[in-house]
């Protein structure tokens, strides 16, 4: 009978030396999962700005927090994580852009829904 074997988080050797203070290892996280992340925010931001934004504030949390990441889950799931609330509490507070279409849309389906009942 075979137990499942869990596959090691292969960013966990980067993780620690991001810990120990060495920033070319954050950087080689935040280069290796720059790519998914922006398409996340960008899907749920539709703008490109936005995203740069968006993005540039997950890195820098996700630095400042990393003393306390545990390791409980892998690295993409913590931070993806990061991505989606910061992603969302950027969307509830608004954009600079009024006419970003991800607010519109917002916007739109709560009326519809407050108007509708």
């Amino acid at each position: 009978m075979g137990h499942k074997m869990t596959k090691p988080d292969e960013d966990a050797h980067l993780v620690e030396r991001a810990k120990s203070g060495e920033t070319a290892a954050f950087d080689e996280l935040v280069v290796k999962h720059s790519p998914k992340l922006y398409g996340l925010v960008y899907h749920m931001t539709s703008n490109h700005e936005d995203t740069n934004d968006v993005l540039q504030d997950v890195f820098a949390k996700a630095y400042r927090s990393l003393k306390r990441f545990r390791g409980n889950s892998a690295f993409y799931t913590w931070i993806y994580s990061i991505a989606v609330n910061m992603t969302l509490n950027f969307l509830k507070r608004g954009t600079d852009s009024e006419n970003s279409a991800s607010m519109t849309w917002i916007q739109t389906s709560r009326t519809t829904r407050i108007s509708s009942n």
